[in-house]
């Protein structure tokens, strides 16, 4: 048997439930570590969290070493509505002096529109799995 150690860095409010190629393993609370043994080999991982959508991870497991994995949030998520923010705020200081054809309250639709997909359809993409080491 191999050893999987899982590490949850994301900060929400409730656990990753830990499945391996369809059996459920055990759950991995904030900012812990839970071992699992498993079979030596190929495995797929799936992280689930409440809302947040199952994130899956091909992985190699051997009996010498253990696998250490680590789920954390996608910090790039957060790139788009920072830089866009920054965009409102030169439109807020350039529509006082020369106005402009885009209604202030429509500025923030596409932020609003953005963490929807990341909360409906690409709730899947909220969390990363990565090897560590």
């Amino acid at each position: 048997m191999a050893i999987l150690s899982i590490t949850k860095l994301v900060r929400t409010a409730g656990d990753v439930e830990i499945t391996v190629d369809g059996r459920k393993l055990g759950v991995v609370s904030d900012n812990a570590t839970a071992e699992f043994d498993i079979p030596s080999g190929e495995h797929q991982l799936m992280a689930k969290l409440r809302w947040v959508g199952v994130t899956e991870f091909p992985f190699m497991a051997t009996e010498e070493s253990a696998t250490s994995l680590t789920i954390s949030d996608n910090q790039k998520l957060h790139l788009f509505p920072m830089i866009y923010l920054g965009f409102i705020v030169l439109y807020l200081n350039l529509y006082k002096e020369y106005g402009f054809w885009i209604p202030v309250y429509l500025l923030p639709i596409p932020i609003v529109l953005y963490y929807l997909y990341f909360f409906t359809l690409g709730s899947h993409k909220r969390m990363l799995v990565k090897r560590n080491g």
